[in-house]
């Protein structure tokens, strides 16, 4: 019996002892296998960690955060980015034209590259709830459009080498807008939801398997 407890108790002991160990950076083998793309996670020792997927033409994307332990469970708790690739700088209601029967929406756009001083040349598709595409077309430094149509509900910027910016538009339908569009070749994104938790146990090739406590997600993870 007192065998039995003590392997019971050592098993206990071995998974949060290992689990503070996992410093390092490891590449996640489960996601993009056979394509250009892959991410990467940084723990470091101060308990924070820095996700990086790298994508296609140079571009990348950036989650990070802090995480702890619980036992066997590994808690990410990741951090709202504050750098923004899009600011609404202005909003006014439009006092509509009923003879017209359609909503009015006026956008200015002012489109920059967040670190470089030439101005970019990119492409605006005008996608519908579903998004498919109503109309797209090419846009420079400064941009002004009206439309009458509702059924339009978001933007997406693209310029080349740089990630891809999306505008939700429902909010500014019946609007005068301006918007300031920053293209990067970074990209800070949330994550959804913002705390995560998974099991943590390490496979007999030395990966990292890690498992969500929701079953639906596992992650792969080797050193690198």
């Amino acid at each position: 019996m007192n065998k039995i407890l003590l392997l019971i108790t050592s098993s206990l002991l071995y998974l949060p002892a290992f689990a503070q160990n996992i410093s390092g950076e490891y590449q996640r083998i489960d996601k993009f296998p056979g394509t250009e793309e892959s991410t990467f996670i940084n723990f470091q020792k101060n308990y924070l960690f820095k996700e990086v997927t790298k994508k296609h033409l140079e571009t990348s994307t950036i989650r990070k955060g802090n995480f702890k332990f619980k036992g066997d469970t590994l808690i990410l708790n990741f951090q709202e980015s504050e750098e923004k690739d899009f600011v609404v700088t202005k909003k006014n209601r439009i006092e509509q034209n009923n003879s017209l029967e359609k909503l009015q929406t006026n956008l200015f756009l002012n489109v920059h590259y967040k670190n470089e001083k030439q101005n970019p040349d990119a492409i605006v598709h005008f996608n519908d709830e579903n998004g498919e595409i109503f109309i797209a077309t090419t846009i420079k430094s400064s941009n002004a459009f009206s439309l009458f149509n509702d059924k339009i509900k978001s933007l997406k910027f693209s310029s080349l080498g740089m990630n891809d910016i999306e505008v939700n538009l429902k909010p500014l339908l019946g609007y005068n807008s301006a918007i300031d569009i920053y293209f990067s070749n970074v990209k800070f994104e949330n994550a959804n939801p913002e705390t995560q938790k998974f099991l943590i146990e390490k496979q007999a090739n030395g990966n990292l398997k890690l498992t969500s406590l929701n079953k639906k997600n596992v992650w792969i993870l080797k050193k690198v």
